[in-house]
């Protein structure tokens, strides 16, 4: 279901790698903020040319949502002043932001997502539940929907 959200809305999902949890957090966020927001994501240390094919298969498969054309983009490509919240899917993630960016501290929030990077699909496809769990309660705390 979507809603009508402030268009200066400008969200940055944040994880290690970019292929996981930050591409379907911001995949999740597009799907329940519809066109008023801005969604991107981003990763500290990427590595990788693509998105995880687990997270990939668990998006598509329980929840009709394709990330496959997702490209993981580092951190340091946005200019993270115009985000109005910067979501870090971990407590490591949000050290690391808040160390290197002390500018963004009061737009930067931490959620406590586990990586799944390596699991089994069921660890992936619980991964995605507690990411589309956490977006809808932080946007209600928010006031985003």
């Amino acid at each position: 279901m979507q809603h009508e959200t402030p268009a200066s809305v400008n969200l940055l999902f944040v994880c290690m790698g970019n292929t996981c949890r930050s591409p379907m957090a911001a995949a999740f966020a597009r799907k329940l903020l519809g066109k008023g927001a801005t969604v991107q994501s981003a990763g500290i240390a990427v590595t990788a040319i693509m998105p995880s094919l687990q997270a990939v298969k668990a998006l598509q498969l329980i929840y009709k949502t394709d990330i496959s054309a997702h490209c993981p983009r580092p951190v340091q490509e946005f200019a993270l002043d115009g985000f109005t919240h910067i979501i870090a899917l971990d407590s490591y993630v949000m050290t690391f932001l808040a160390d290197r960016y002390p500018v963004i501290a009061s737009k930067l929030y931490a959620w406590n997502i586990a990586d799944p990077y390596g699991g089994n699909e069921a660890e992936y496809a619980d991964c995605a539940a507690q990411i589309l769990q956490r977006l809808q309660l932080w946007c209600a705390e928010t006031g985003l929907l």
